[in-house]
């Protein structure tokens, strides 16, 4: 007996026409500010877990991570975006071989200024959400209070760099110990007010590209501030900064690092695989 034809499935004319699908770029699509149109994946679950192992997140265009900043703010009082102007500045001493070398006071002292900057960020971040005051920084901090209050993240870094390689220039071994010091004890009396208050901060640094010209310099300040997201995740829960950095970028800095195996146990692959574009698709609306 012949099995019956299945009916076809005919669309109104120009139906294609009419459906949004959002726009080619994450940052541009404001459909991204609400939390329900988004599929969980794999690597929205790394990022949402309190664990501390994974802060890099690497992927080509267009394999969500800039969505992923949008979904984390939109479901974590905690979260914040922070897109930096200032990965290299614009004049800084002594050429890029000199600060590829991790273990040598070049790159220490980018790396420090950059920790420092990311934990005063979170304080910043606090007061300007109402989350905290003010008022209630610990002694520890009372000196950090202008750059908590009158600084963004590129200004503070910058001053902080500054300061430390001018001590580092000059042949300053105390001046130069004191600053690279100075970062740990604001690291731990930030961390320390965190506990107290019961406070968190998921710093998500995104959009590296837009200010990426490709320069020996800039690769080894993201380097920098590669190693200063795993040394500050790696020290507490509380503040934790998140990654996010296209391929091409990325194979740069495993490149020219000696210690690159401190940073590819913290990386998370973006990839829309089969299984993920199919779980997509037959995910319900919300």
């Amino acid at each position: 007996m012949e099995e019956p034809r299945k009916a076809k499935i005919q669309l109104p004319k120009d139906a294609l026409k009419k459906i949004n699908l959002g726009q080619s770029f994450a940052e541009y699509d404001k459909l991204l500010l609400g939390p329900n149109v988004f599929v969980r994946t794999p690597s929205i679950e790394a990022a949402t877990q309190s664990s501390r192992s994974k802060c890099f997140f690497v992927g080509r265009r267009g394999t969500g991570k800039t969505a992923i900043t949008y979904y984390l703010c939109a479901t974590s009082k905690w979260a914040f975006q922070l897109h930096p102007q200032s990965v290299k500045p614009l004049n800084v001493p002594r050429s890029a071989e000199d600060y590829r070398d991790t273990r040598q006071k070049p790159f220490k002292s980018v790396l420090s200024s950059f920790r420092r900057a990311l934990v005063d960020e979170a304080m910043s971040q606090w007061i300007r959400k109402g989350q905290a005051s003010i008022t209630s920084i610990p002694a520890e901090l009372t000196r950090e209070r202008n750059f908590i209050e009158d600084h963004d993240f590129d200004q503070r870094f910058i001053k902080f760099l500054e300061e430390t390689l001018g001590a580092l220039n000059s042949g300053n071994e105390k001046d130069w110990l004191k600053h690279i010091n100075r970062t740990k004890d604001i690291c731990k009396a930030v961390e320390g007010f965190a506990e107290l208050h019961k406070l968190q901060a998921q710093i998500l640094i995104d959009r590296i590209d837009d200010v990426w010209d490709g320069s020996d310099n800039a690769v080894v300040f993201l380097m920098a501030l590669m190693h200063a997201c795993v040394e500050q995740g790696s020290n507490t829960e509380l503040v934790r900064p998140l990654l996010f950095l296209r391929e091409n970028i990325f194979e740069r800095v495993r490149q020219i690092d000696n210690e690159f195996s401190r940073l590819e146990t913290c990386v998370v692959s973006l990839d829309w695989t089969r299984e993920l574009r199919k779980t997509a698709f037959e995910c319900p609306a919300r």
